[in-house]
């Protein structure tokens, strides 16, 4: 067998190796140039999308739980102004009975329909004064109740 022909087929499997080795080689050069930084790209852009629509949605739940809020704290203050203005009338008497509480009921239900009753308690916390649809609160002590 001549020198040549014995060399042939290693030599073309030689060259073949060295082709796949080169084509891996390629394809693990180009991906780690091109593909890993497009991935981590995108990675990063995920992540920072993720956390800003969590820093919106947190966001927008504050600015609601703050709205909410203002409107009770307004809702409260405006119905304390209601009582007050009962309250410090110039012909409210000394000891006012529930024919006069049952008159300024109905005066403060004009203005808001979210008052239901009103009552009067002396300093030993005993309901002197009371109306509402709910008669079985009259002439009870309420001193030791915690509001």
């Amino acid at each position: 067998m001549p020198v040549e022909s014995r060399f042939r087929p290693s030599n073309k499997v030689s060259r073949e190796r060295h082709y796949r080795e080169l084509l891996r080689h390629t394809l693990l050069r180009f991906g780690l140039l091109y593909y890993l930084p497009l991935l981590l790209l995108a990675a990063f852009f995920h992540l920072q999308t993720i956390r800003l629509l969590h820093d919106s949605r947190d966001r927008h739940l504050s600015a609601l739980a703050e709205q909410q809020a203002a409107t009770l704290d307004l809702f409260l203050s405006e119905r304390l102004i209601n009582l007050s203005n009962a309250i410090n009338a110039p012909d409210y008497p000394d000891r006012p009975d529930n024919t006069f509480l049952s008159q300024r009921l109905q005066r403060l239900q004009k203005t808001s329909n979210t008052f239901v009753d009103l009552g009067l308690l002396d300093a030993e916390g005993n309901l002197f004064a009371y109306t509402g649809p709910f008669p079985h609160l009259e002439e009870r002590n309420y001193a030791r109740e915690e509001w």
